[in-house]
């Protein structure tokens, strides 16, 4: 009996020792393919990149890189809904993580997924600060062809940045050139002024549009 018990203890032993060993061969068999995914990349193979990573993300479904990293190629490669799935689960994953949020919204867009796209920048609209939220969100607002909600988008941008960058406004000007708002422009580009009054692109534009450069047509920011 005795024998028979030592000879149980010393076969679950060996079982047990063998688990880490097995263990850090599948780490070590992965990190392998890992950087073979990335050379593929490296040397622009996309077929093989993405059978890579297609392997790997299938035996670590929840590694939120290498959903990111599929779901880029295969964006880049026509695939836009296949991408979503990926990037789905990457940003779920990595929910503070705005690349992968942003390569989420842009897989959606491509991809005819308006109402999922928009539902998807709202509900990460403070993800980055809300004022990147908003620009976010007018960005692709704008792509959509829906103009007054960008606009709207990129005037609470500008409250919220205050005086500290000039960045929605210059959106405000380029949105305005787009839509033909010369009026919109023009006081899109007087607020840019106001952060830097020799700004070449805003005194360019404006002399361009009939006004006559000077210290007296920088706005300052909104507040509201």
């Amino acid at each position: 009996m005795r024998t028979l018990i030592l000879t149980v203890i010393a076969a679950a032993t060996l079982a047990g020792g063998c688990q880490p060993a097995k263990k850090v061969q599948r780490t070590l068999a992965l990190n392998e393919l890992q950087n073979a995914a990335g050379y593929a990349e490296q040397q622009g193979d996309t077929a093989k990149a993405m059978e890579l990573w297609t392997e790997y993300v299938t035996r670590r479904p929840h590694e939120a890189m290498a959903q990111y990293r599929l779901g880029i190629l295969k964006l880049s490669n026509g695939m836009p809904r296949e991408a979503a799935d990926h990037l789905w689960i990457a940003h779920d994953l990595k929910p503070d993580r705005i690349d992968y949020l942003e390569a989420l919204a842009e897989a959606l867009h491509q991809s005819g997924e308006r109402d999922a796209m928009f539902q998807l920048l709202r509900d990460t609209i403070e993800e980055g600060g809300l004022a990147e939220g908003h620009l976010r969100y007018a960005k692709f607002a704008g792509r959509a062809g829906l103009v007054d909600e960008a606009e709207e988008s990129l005037r609470i941008a500008a409250a919220l940045d205050g005086d500290r960058t000039d960045r929605a406004y210059r959106l405000l000007a380029q949105l305005a050139r787009q839509t033909g708002d010369t009026e919109a422009e023009k006081d899109a580009w007087r607020h840019v002024l106001w952060f830097d009054r020799s700004d070449e692109e805003a005194n360019a534009r404006l002399s361009e549009l009939g006004m006559i450069p000077g210290p007296s047509l920088a706005l300052p920011p909104r507040t509201e």
